[in-house]
């Protein structure tokens, strides 16, 4: 079959997904996990023996790593007026050896420890949660599920799946976070994707005997998606892609043309303005069409492999 690469397109309907990768992580695991094919289990950190003193109110601890701010448990601790086990916040970190939890502490105590708990208020249904898998003797590499419930009170996390690629899989790591959000739009009328040679081409002088010299070099393809949903498109797609539509100055957008090829991934930016328009007494909008553009150059051809420009809309539009 005869590629033609300079202006090669697939047509076809496509369940696209969306993935915001925030600057910072909404939350990064710190105890003991326990993963489970469809989810995760966070534990408390290690614990650190303390006493308290009503001088100045604070908890004498073992070298610590508290930050201010950080949800803590105290618990076999006794002697103290009031009594101080339970959860607090911290509210100072005096140095290595000392914290403040906010108790006015008119008596001190002994005994018992600090430990932290995980605060997931920062987690939400929607964001992805991601985990490593190691594939020995091949490296470890990143797994991710879109986050569909959340047991704060036994910060316990649930996923969809863990992905690998097509594949799913169940991590092994020691650590995971949570990154952003998972956007999955519904089928769209038409999704098509080109891809367009990125040269750079420097006209050189003209001779008698060489005219028209040019040189060019080729970097690779400009990747371009077009999600046509200017029929109709209801409200709650649009307010799902509310993150992708505010996105901050280092966040990145992730662009996975099809659900069931999660291998094959973009990193894109919006390429156009969107427009919306209310017809009638129905519930959705027209003229809403997505154009996202690729961020960084593809470099090699096919585009990126057998599926993804071979057979165009055999393999693509005619299959979903």
């Amino acid at each position: 079959m005869t590629l033609t690469p300079m202006a090669t397109s697939i047509n076809g309907r496509g369940k696209p997904i969306l993935i915001v990768e925030s600057a910072g992580a909404n939350w990064t695991s710190f105890g003991s996990l326990t993963f489970t094919p469809t989810g995760v289990t966070e534990a408390m950190g290690a614990t650190v023996n303390i006493t308290s003193s009503a001088t100045n109110d604070r908890l004498l601890t073992a070298t610590h790593s508290f930050l201010l701010g950080q949800k803590v448990r105290v618990a076999g601790h006794s002697g103290s007026t009031p009594s101080i086990n339970g959860d607090w916040e911290v509210t100072e970190v005096s140095d290595s050896t000392h914290i403040k939890i906010g108790v006015d502490i008119t008596a001190g105590g002994t005994g018992g420890t600090v430990r932290r708990i995980p605060d997931m208020s920062n987690v939400k249904v929607g964001m992805r949660a991601l985990a490593t898998k190691t594939a020995s003797p091949a490296p470890a590499r990143t797994v991710w599920g879109k986050i569909t419930a959340i047991d704060a009170a036994n910060w316990i996390v649930t996923v969809d799946k863990w992905r690998q690629g097509t594949t799913e899989v169940t991590p092994d790591s020691a650590t995971f976070s949570v990154n952003g959000e998972v956007i999955e739009l519904p089928y769209c009328y038409e999704l098509v994707e080109s891809f367009e040679p990125d040269v750079l081409i420097h006209p050189l002088f003209r001779t008698s005997n060489l005219p028209n010299r040019v040189r060019t070099k080729f970097f690779g393809w400009k990747y371009v998606a077009v999600l046509d949903y200017a029929r109709h498109i209801h409200a709650d797609v649009l307010i799902s892609m509310r993150p992708a539509l505010n996105l901050k100055e280092n966040d990145n957008l992730v662009l996975i043309p099809r659900a069931d090829k999660p291998q094959h991934q973009y990193n894109v930016y919006h390429g156009d303005t969107v427009q919306l328009a209310r017809f009638g007494r129905a519930p959705g909008h027209k003229k809403t069409v997505f154009t996202f553009k690729g961020k960084e150059t593809i470099p090699s051809w096919p585009i990126p492999e057998s599926g993804y420009g071979y057979g165009y809309a055999a393999h693509y539009g005619t299959e979903l």
